[in-house]
């Protein structure tokens, strides 16, 4: 057979080098959304070396930092974020989150959990119409389309939790 032409498929997109932009969840993107910072540091194993590197930038860390958040509300977000990433990481029953002895087994959720969930609740019963817009921002670093809107949450649960 002479002349004949072989028909193969087109390579996929990440075959070529390429990536599509929805999945696109890397550095670059993280870059472009504002959500990464890249800077230079000291080398912490010899500090007279400058290295590159990259940094995560928390939406509530940076409003506290301009002075656009009290220390009560920062406080109350540094709170609310590690309680709902506690009460996660608790309720997928991760083994060194459950605490107790091995085996396998699992008795339900721990009193920890509870206890967690419960004043959990509680905060986004005081955040009432608030409560979207803090956890976006709060728990999933989200820079906010209405911050306005989370410094009032931040000051309810401030206020709520008497700090």
């Amino acid at each position: 057979m002479t002349g004949a032409i072989a028909m193969t498929k087109p390579k996929p997109a990440r075959a070529r080098g390429q990536s599509s932009p929805e999945a696109d969840l890397g550095p670059a993107q993280r870059i472009r959304n504002g959500a990464l910072e890249i800077g230079y540091r000291a080398d912490p194993d010899q500090p007279s070396r400058t290295v590159k590197g990259a940094r995560v930038l928390v939406w509530y860390h940076a409003e506290w930092a301009a002075g656009r958040l009290t220390d009560a509300q920062h406080e109350a977000a540094d709170r609310y974020s590690l309680w709902s990433e506690e009460a996660a990481l608790l309720s997928e029953g991760k083994p060194a989150m459950r605490g107790g002895g091995g085996g396998g087994s699992f008795n339900g959720p721990s009193d920890r959990l509870v206890w967690l969930l419960a004043q959990l609740r509680a905060a986004d019963a005081a955040l009432d119409l608030h409560r979207d817009p803090v956890k976006l921002a709060i728990c999933w670093n989200l820079t906010p389309e209405h911050p306005d809107a989370v410094r009032v949450g931040l000051r309810r649960l401030a206020e709520f939790w008497g700090m």
